[in-house]
């Protein structure tokens, strides 16, 4: 697929001249706007050039500073999280995001309390989403969040039944470990 090539257009609003900048092929659909000072006009078609090649550039760093912020601010996710299940509260929280390809990811959430259920399960890789992360911001939208206590709430539920299972009978819980350790 080939990139879509930016364009400058103008065209006169209200009696001013007016500059649109973006896809070459959504012409009315601009990336960027404004109007040029009467002050520019004046000075004819090169000034007028001059002047929004300088006000696009200026908006592109802007729009690119926005850009990198947010990438840092999803780079460095630790997102606290926690909610109340069966009457028993657990806090955990989002620790990683990984991005693919296909416009899906996964996060890590790990969790934290309560104490004893904490192990070496106590993080779980949700992968394959179709859901929104991150907003334009970089903040995670409120469907990853909630997403992200199910999670927790599956870690808990998991690690439970581990230490109920060991609890039952702990001689042989001991025993399914040592034999499962020496098949790999």
């Amino acid at each position: 697929m080939e990139e879509e090539k930016n364009i400058i257009w103008y065209d006169v609003q209200n009696g001013r001249l007016k500059y649109f900048y973006g896809p070459l092929q959504s012409e009315g659909c601009a990336e960027f706007c404004g109007f040029v000072p009467e002050e520019v006009v004046s000075k004819g078609d090169e000034a007028v050039k001059r002047y929004v090649a300088a006000e696009i550039k200026k908006k592109e760093i802007a729009k690119w500073k926005r850009l990198n912020k947010r990438l840092r601010k999803i780079e460095s996710t630790n997102f606290p999280i926690e909610v109340i299940h069966g009457g028993v509260y657990l806090k955990g929280r989002i620790i990683d995001y990984s991005p693919k390809n296909d416009d899906r990811g996964g996060i890590e959430v790990l969790l934290e309390e309560p104490r004893e259920y904490k192990g070496k399960d106590q993080i779980i890789e949700c992968f394959g989403l179709r859901i929104p992360f991150f907003d334009d911001d970089g903040n995670l939208t409120e469907e990853m969040i909630e997403y992200a206590k199910r999670c927790l709430i599956e870690i808990y539920e998991e690690r439970r039944k581990e230490i109920l299972k060991q609890k039952s009978a702990p001689q042989a819980y001991e025993m399914v470990k040592r034999l499962n350790k020496e098949v790999g």
